[in-house]
C-alpha cells in the first residue's frame, strides 16, 4: 500500500479479504495524490479501468485498523468480505456481484486443488 503504484490494487485487496470499506470507515487517505503517467513512473503505472475510482489507502490507519481485527483471520485461510470462502458465497457472489466472482474464484479454487497457501 505504500508505493503509490500498487496502492489502489492493495487497498481493493484488503477491503475484498476483509469486507471493510476503506472511504466508509475513513481508511483512505484523500491528501495522497493519485499517481499519474506525467513521467512521475517512467510510465509504468499499469492500467486498470475497474479501479480508477477507488481511495488511495491511508497506509497507517489501515495498519492500524489490522491490528484490531488480524485476530478474526486465521492464518491457512482464505476470506472474501470478511467471511472465510466456501462454495455458498461463490453461489452468492455469482448471483450478486459478477464484478467480484473472478476475484473469488482465484482466491477459492487453490485450495481446492491443494496449491499451498504460503508455498
Amino acid at each position: 500500500m505504500e508505493h503509490p503504484i500498487h496502492a489502489k490494487v492493495a487497498g481493493h485487496a484488503f477491503s475484498q479479504i476483509t469486507g471493510i470499506d476503506l472511504a466508509l470507515h475513513g481508511l483512505d487517505d484523500t491528501r495522497r495524490p493519485h499517481p499519474n503517467n506525467d513521467g512521475d513512473h517512467d510510465g509504468k503505472i499499469p492500467v486498470f479501468t475497474e479501479y480508477e475510482n477507488l481511495p488511495i489507502p491511508h497506509v497507517e490507519k489501515v495498519s492500524q485498523h489490522w491490528q484490531q481485527i488480524h485476530h478474526k483471520f486465521n492464518a491457512g485461510y482464505r476470506y472474501f468480505l470478511g467471511r472465510p470462502i466456501e462454495a455458498i458465497i461463490l453461489k452468492q457472489t455469482l448471483i450478486q456481484d459478477s464484478f467480484n466472482l473472478l476475484n473469488i474464484i482465484l482466491m477459492y479454487l487453490p485450495s481446492k486443488l491443494k496449491i499451498p497457501v504460503n508455498p
